[in-house]
């Protein structure tokens, strides 16, 4: 077979040259990291633990300002001449749990007396049960009141929050008055986990067998009193609406609400910090009364 002859062109020749000077792709895993780029990635790392740092710092912030003291005097005494002191938001430890009160509240400085019952509603009807007449409770101006149930009290904040021309006024919760007992401890007992310094703040059955003015004890940390012993004090539940009737039974069963804190006939248990009792609302005891909570947020719950 008969070759041609052809020349090598420029062009041929650079093809030529290309191919022959072609290199293998070296492998990725071969290539190494500029230490530059090193660099780079730490300080990436560095930039998102600072975001995130940021962002927890923040988080605890915002939950301190919640907790945060408002500006609010520490005492308020009212045109009625109710007095009643601040308790500022917190944590506490209420039957296992932490719980945290996220609202400043006032609450009254002593239970509700029998001369304040009358300057606000002009009678003293509490005395016309058929209960105060088969054992009568010591009456004078500064004893609390007693003999009366939770549609009594009902009765009477109406009366003062239209008085006062607005619905600040009301029941503590059963969380409320339990906070304000314990007073910032975590002890059984606002004093410790016995008993044994009780006695200098709680009339109860080792010191006392009947019913005292209100605020001879000493105060607690926070400056209220009687808030163990005395007289047992009626609680409300979050939502309750005073203005609304409450019905007597639900599912057949006594409509309950629970009573705080123990009275001059307990025993020291009942004194303790968070013992609370369910009652039908409709009862009446010589050793059951309340106090009040004057509200500061309108949109507490």
């Amino acid at each position: 077979m008969k070759i041609k002859n052809f020349t090598l062109t420029p062009s041929f020749l650079f093809i030529l040259l290309f191919f022959s000077h072609a290199e293998e792709k070296p492998e990725l895993t071969n290539i190494p990291i500029p230490e530059n780029k090193a660099i780079e990635s730490n300080s990436e790392k560095e930039k998102i633990t600072e975001k995130s740092q940021k962002s927890t710092d923040e988080t605890t912030q915002d939950t301190q300002d919640e907790l945060a003291p408002w500006n609010l005097p520490p005492t308020l005494t009212d045109k009625f001449g109710l007095e009643f002191v601040l308790v500022q938001p917190g944590q506490f430890s209420y039957e296992f749990k932490d719980e945290t009160i996220e609202y400043p509240f006032y609450l009254q400085k002593t239970e509700l007396s029998q001369e304040a019952w009358l300057l606000i509603t002009g009678s003293e009807e509490w005395k016309s049960s058929q209960q105060f007449r088969d054992k009568p409770a010591k009456v004078s101006p500064s004893h609390p009141v007693v003999y009366v149930n939770f549609i009594d009290i009902q009765t009477f904040i109406n009366v003062l929050n239209s008085k006062h021309g607005k619905p600040d006024y009301r029941l503590p919760t059963q969380e409320e008055i339990a906070y304000a007992t314990s007073a910032g401890t975590r002890t059984k007992y606002m004093t410790g986990d016995d008993y044994s310094g009780l006695s200098p703040y709680c009339w109860y059955n080792n010191n006392s067998d009947d019913l005292k003015m209100v605020g001879i004890k000493e105060s607690n940390p926070w400056g209220i009193h009687d808030l163990n012993g005395n007289a047992w004090e009626w609680t409300m539940e979050r939502g309750d609406d005073f203005t609304k009737n409450f019905p007597l039974l639900e599912d057949g069963e006594p409509n309950l609400r629970f009573k705080h804190g123990g009275s001059y006939m307990s025993d020291p248990e009942e004194c303790s910090s968070h013992y609370q009792q369910p009652i039908p609302i409709t009862m009446r005891d010589e050793d059951l009364g309340f106090r009040l909570v004057r509200r500061v947020v309108e949109d507490e719950f």
